[in-house]
């Protein structure tokens, strides 16, 4: 009996953190109904992020800060996360703002909702 709960509780914890995952990165399925891939809401917010980034020249360093940008990340944070000084941030940022014609995160985010 002592097996048989320990299986259990296995499988509880299995689950909930391969559903974490899929919440945390967006990982896809497969639809029920059609049985066909279907993308999750992180996936399709990447392929909008790469396709404002072709349309406008972007390099891929600057296609990060972008997303992250997108994501409402501070200068601050996007810094710790790429591992990169505050100064060099405001410089990635800077140039992006100006290959998108843009001044504001609110714009970048209008940009990449616009996407389709």
């Amino acid at each position: 009996m002592a097996a048989g709960a320990v299986a259990i509780v296995a499988c509880l914890v299995i689950w909930v953190s391969e559903k974490t995952v899929n919440d945390d990165w967006g990982a896809s399925g497969i639809s029920d109904a059609t049985g066909t891939r279907v993308e999750g809401d992180r996936e399709r917010y990447l392929a909008r992020c790469a396709a404002v980034a072709d349309r406008f020249g972007l390099t891929s360093r600057e296609t990060e800060i972008l997303q992250l940008i997108g994501e409402g990340r501070s200068r601050s944070d996007i810094g710790q996360m790429l591992f990169l000084s505050e100064n060099t941030v405001k410089t990635h940022v800077r140039h992006v703002y100006q290959k998108l014609g843009i001044h504001s995160k609110s714009e970048a985010l209008q940009l990449i909702e616009a996407e389709s």
